[in-house]
């Protein structure tokens, strides 16, 4: 991608760029950067009132965890990664730790989710029905990326959730 992006400036009459591409180019550039400022990121810059922060990145860096409070009555886990059954038990202890404040809605944001398993479906399966059972609204978010909508097409698992549509401008 970089080498592209540097012919393109080096030598624009050989790098034509149409519009979807271009378009699709500064996506990408977007969500590069975005990757380096949350690798960049400091905890106390998500700390929640009355918990520790739980910014959790695994040891063989395919999973990770950031968990944002926007507002005191929500909270926000950012998964990043592969969810399956390697990584089920860290995201099921995020999932239990946040429930356990009783937040009034919780999303949870899978735009950054490379893999989705089936152990992955059925940890989001266990926040929706603990959710459920005590009042907290469960929504997720970033779900317009093949490797969260098509598992959750597939089980039908997709009319279960809240789903948030995309933010505009988002990437396809």
């Amino acid at each position: 991608m970089l080498k592209w992006v540097l012919r393109f400036v080096i030598d624009p009459e050989s790098a034509r760029l149409d519009e979807s591409t271009a378009g699709a180019l500064a996506c990408r550039l977007n969500e590069e950067a975005s990757m380096a400022a949350k690798e960049a990121y400091q905890p106390d810059d998500y700390s929640m009132p009355g918990i520790e922060p739980l910014d959790y990145v695994d040891g063989t860096g395919l999973f990770s965890v950031i968990v944002q409070q926007p507002d005191p009555a929500v909270m926000v886990i950012h998964v990043a990664g592969e969810v399956d059954m390697l990584t089920e038990l860290p995201l099921r202890d995020h999932f239990s730790k946040l429930l356990a404040t009783r937040p009034q809605r919780l999303i949870i944001d899978l735009s950054r989710v490379s893999f989705l398993g089936a152990t992955g479906l059925s940890v989001l399966l266990s926040a929706r029905d603990i959710a459920a059972q005590q009042g907290t609204t469960l929504q997720l978010s970033g779900t317009n990326r093949r490797a969260v909508a098509r598992p959750l097409e597939i089980t039908g698992l997709n009319h279960l959730f809240e789903i948030l549509p995309p933010a505009s401008g988002t990437c396809p």
